[in-house]
């Protein structure tokens, strides 16, 4: 079986992934990035962004929620490739997480787009900010009901931390774009929360309340969001205490991350960890250490870790072939999912 829907909650995690100029826009060498208001045609990949955005809008709701997904009632039959899928969709109930990812990427949009495509700017600064206040209307997380489907769910039932995550990430992206103290404030409050000493979150299997989460999975827009805190490009009102102790969370965890790929056989962060999705975990770790390099300031042990990671999945791991269709040595055939 295979789930073919869309989901907004990882939609807005992979918008952010494809979307390094969003992200290190004043960190980034403008050729990195391209200029965007030349005129010229706009980098491959945020053509992509583009159209997972403007799917992304049209799953907000007149009051600023978002509908947790658009799938159909079951999974797809086995190997059946997206393009034969002809299943009807149905639109599922909305949630705080899907919500979030809204206002994260609508605020990103807004200035990664705004000197290519204007009117695409505006539309997601709007749905950012209407996405915020409808977070702000239901401080609780609100999980939809998707007892109807047999679909995938994603929904993180056993992480109390998931929603608050999302808020962070969401509040610091529209501060970035918008410079409205109630944004960063909000943001902060959040953070505070998360009131674990860092030096006790350098493990993988981490206690609840670490600013900096040692995985990243499409439920860890946590780190996201601290990652955004840590690279504002406007400091002035910006917690300096608060700042330091982000900061430090991304040492101690970035430390970990070393030290368990240098004892690793196929120097891998994860180690022998597996769960459904592994792959996209183990590339997933680049962020951290990317992220943690542009926090950090240049690094090459952070750089050589995440060489190896991308390495791990393109061929230097225990079956010694690569575990991306269409790419490196001896790609997965008939993939299942």
């Amino acid at each position: 079986c295979a789930d073919l829907g869309v989901h907004a909650a990882e939609s807005g995690a992979t918008a952010e992934g494809d979307d390094g100029s969003g992200r290190h826009t004043s960190h980034a060498s403008p050729s990195a990035i391209a200029d965007l208001s030349s005129g010229s045609r706009l980098p491959e990949y945020l053509d992509e962004v583009r159209w997972g955005m403007a799917w992304l809008l049209k799953m907000q709701k007149d009051d600023g929620t978002a509908y947790h997904k658009l799938t159909p009632s079951h999974f797809a039959s086995f190997g059946d490739l997206p393009e034969q899928d002809s299943s009807r969709r149905y639109f599922s109930p909305w949630s705080t997480s899907a919500t979030g990812n809204v206002a994260s990427t609508g605020a990103m949009c807004a200035r990664v787009f705004r000197g290519s495509d204007s009117k695409l700017a505006d539309a997601c600064l709007s749905a950012a900010k209407r996405a915020w206040s409808a977070l702000e209307a239901h401080p609780e997380e609100e999980k939809p009901d998707l007892s109807a489907f047999g679909t995938g769910t994603y929904v993180m039932f056993d992480n109390p931390e998931w929603d608050k995550g999302i808020r962070i990430w969401a509040a610091m992206e529209l501060y970035e774009t918008t410079r409205d103290s109630h944004y960063l404030k909000a943001g902060e409050a959040l953070i505070r929360t998360l009131d674990r000493d860092p030096s006790e979150c350098g493990t993988w299997e981490q206690p609840r309340g670490c600013k900096v989460s040692q995985q990243m999975d499409w439920d860890e827009q946590r780190n996201l969001g601290m990652l955004r805190y840590a690279l504002l490009s406007d400091t002035k009102n910006r917690d300096e205490a608060l700042y330091r102790s982000v900061v430090e969370g991304f040492r101690v965890v970035t430390a970990g991350m070393v030290d368990r790929q240098n004892r690793d056989a196929y120097a891998n962060v994860i180690g022998g960890f597996t769960k459904w999705g592994v792959n996209g975990e183990t590339v997933r770790q680049t962020l951290i250490l990317h992220g943690a390099e542009l926090v950090l300031g240049a690094n090459k042990t952070l750089e050589n870790a995440a060489f190896n990671q991308l390495s791990h999945v393109l061929g230097m791991n225990s079956y010694a072939r690569s575990y991306v269709t269409h790419l490196g040595h001896d790609p997965p055939q008939h993939p299942h999912h």
